[in-house]
């Protein structure tokens, strides 16, 4: 089967779900791509005038996309790239599917945060449901939220976030710190992400502030985007690291923290920390998407910012807390989210939506 994917993924080896996807699919089938993502994203400032470029790119790409030869299969990467992928499809007279990492009405529900980034999308999602032939979606809240937007509860299927444990650092506390130049006897917080996604600025404007102040130790911080003018004197920016290098980082902290309070779906970074075996500190948001994970067993749940902080403390004062964390945090991983675990269910339903058609 050959299978059109939309956006073609960045180059750089990467935890994300959509690489992980397509090495699974090339095991099988043949995968192209129309476009890398870098063209389809545009970074403008003025979102008026993001989303009139965007329409004439998707414009553009559409009828390039119509003049593909082959196609058996669209597969669309979350609702930016679905809505020209649909389009595409059904000029074809091919199949579309939809990966979705998360309900826009489920998140909307379940925070009421960001309407005017949020509400604008419903509309769009419940059109796009209706549109597209099939969609995998990570957990039962976001396939519940797909369902109340119109979409066939026997077309959505879940898999969930994944990540592939070999890839992870092998190195213990003592030579991830050597392999980085890190002190040996320093204690280390770590909290990485792209700092351009909303959320994500909300959690290090929250560690400048209102946590870094308390902390026994330096707080690193690695990833790409937008940062606080003034940096805390404990905080040390790392700049964006290669996935390796990162997993090394992971290994090397005594303590990951992830203050993520509104997010879709399951956060990957959260399944990297635990999968390492990392004393953790996370959210309710971070904890809904990790099937399993109970608070205090395989990682601290924060119930609020002030508990966040008290929690973050109590666990960097607390080695036997950390050794327990430590050994617990993979187990639920490797249980529930390994993509070993998921790889011939998500050949076998792309084999089905390829066989039954549009």
């Amino acid at each position: 089967m050959k299978i059109l994917f939309i956006p073609e993924p960045k180059k750089e080896e990467t935890s994300e779900r959509s690489p992980q996807m397509i090495k699974v699919l090339k095991r099988k089938h043949e995968v192209v791509f129309l476009k890398p993502e870098e063209y389809w994203i545009k970074k403008r400032s003025f979102w008026p005038l993001r989303a009139w470029e965007r329409f004439h790119i998707n414009k553009k790409l559409i009828e390039e996309g119509k003049k593909m030869d082959g196609i058996d299969l669209v597969f669309c990467r979350d609702y930016t790239f679905a809505l020209p992928g649909s389009r595409i499809a059904r000029h074809l007279r091919k199949p579309c599917v939809w990966d979705s990492e998360g309900s826009m009405k489920a998140f909307w529900e379940d925070h009421h945060k960001y309407p005017t980034q949020v509400l604008p999308w419903l509309p769009a999602e419940k059109w796009l449901s209706k549109r597209v032939n099939y969609m995998i979606t990570v957990t039962e809240r976001d396939r519940r939220g797909h369902i109340e937007q119109g979409m066939d509860p026997n077309r959505i299927h879940i898999i969930p976030i994944c990540v592939r444990s070999e890839l992870f650092s092998q190195k213990t506390k003592e030579e991830a710190r050597q392999a980085l130049q890190l002190a040996s006897h320093e204690t280390f917080f770590l909290f990485f992400s792209n700092f351009n996604y909303l959320p994500n600025r909300m959690a290090i404007n929250f560690l400048n502030e209102k946590v870094a102040p308390h902390l026994p130790g330096k707080l690193l911080l690695c990833g790409q985007g937008n940062l606080p003018k003034k940096l805390h004197p404990k905080i040390e920016y790392l700049g964006f690291l290669p996935l390796q290098k990162l997993y090394d980082l992971i290994r090397a902290s005594d303590v990951c923290l992830s203050p993520i309070w509104e997010a879709n779906g399951t956060l990957t970074k959260v399944l990297d920390m635990l999968g390492h075996g990392a004393a953790t500190v996370i959210t309710p948001a971070g904890q809904k998407g990790v099937r399993g994970l109970q608070d205090g067993v395989h990682a601290l749940v924060a119930q609020d910012k002030e508990d966040f902080i008290y929690k973050t403390l109590l666990l960097a004062k607390n080695p036997t807390l950390q050794s327990k964390l430590k050994k617990s945090g993979p187990e639920v991983v490797q249980k529930n989210h390994e993509w070993k675990l998921y790889e011939n269910q998500l050949l076998t339903l792309v084999e089905s939506f390829g066989n039954n058609g549009h």
